[in-house]
């Protein structure tokens, strides 16, 4: 839960690897932003350490992947704009193809999903990623994308963006507090529990509607690759309706 940015793209050239790597260590650099170059052959480094990139080797094999056999076919840089921030990761693969700490494994996209939760990190950081995004994708990227939860991009609209993260801010210290007055302990069941937390939301979120479902993780996920695959960049124009959609990130 929280307000994310996801992003999506591919370079001009993959001879601009270097050259985007450096610039955006400059820019951590200048910022005083913590990165970590990945597979950087001038610095002779290896993939970054899987503590580095918050990976825990647990869900490994519930996934089916190896977290370094995937990093290990990348080069880029991840960073954090903010201590609050979830990590910033621009790697690429060797056609340029952006891709995330994570293999693709949903949807099997062409143009792989990236994203950054920036909800904790609050709005400053959030319109600063926003605009680096936008200079590096006039810069570097022949397709780029961006779906922002805030509503900021595309238009700059920073008061939706402000009215987004106060909504969700305290939407959840409002769950924060419902869980700290519940008495969870005297539960009959987990469906007692669950009511009864339907309940408490309904009455804190007075005029909205509080349902309950029951997720697959695996599920929801797949669900939402997909959703963000069917998203094209708004700074683009739309083809004509009847126009069957591709997956080519360009549209």
């Amino acid at each position: 839960m929280g307000v994310t940015i996801h992003y999506r793209g591919k370079l001009k050239s993959p001879e601009l690897i270097p050259d985007i790597v450096h610039e955006v260590e400059e820019i951590c650099l200048s910022n005083n932003w913590s990165f970590r170059l990945i597979n950087d052959p001038s610095e002779g480094q290896k993939v970054v350490a899987r503590g580095d990139i918050f990976v825990s080797e647990s869900i490994e094999p519930e996934f089916g992947f190896d977290i370094d056999e995937h990093l290990d076919k990348l080069r880029g840089i991840t960073f954090e704009p903010h201590k609050e921030s979830e990590t910033v990761t621009f790697l690429f693969d060797t056609e340029g193809v952006m891709h995330s700490l994570f293999p693709d494994f949903f949807s099997k996209a062409k143009y792989p999903w990236s994203f950054v939760k920036t909800q904790y990190a609050g709005v400053e950081t959030h319109i600063r990623i926003i605009n680096l995004m936008r200079y590096l994708k006039k810069k570097y990227f022949s397709k780029f994308e961006i779906r922002d939860e805030g509503g900021y991009y595309p238009y700059g609209n920073e008061a939706e963006l402000q009215e987004r993260f106060d909504y969700l801010n305290n939407a959840m210290a409002t769950v924060h507090d419902i869980f700290d007055n519940m008495d969870i302990d005297n539960a009959a069941s987990p469906d007692d529990f669950i009511n009864h937390l339907k309940n408490a939301l309904s009455a804190s979120f007075k005029g909205s509607r509080v349902e309950v479902i029951k997720i697959d993780p695996l599920s929801m996920m797949s669900d939402m690759m997909k959703h963000l695959n069917e998203e094209t960049d708004p700074d683009v124009p739309k083809k004509k309706k009847n126009r069957k959609k591709k997956d080519n990130g360009d549209e």
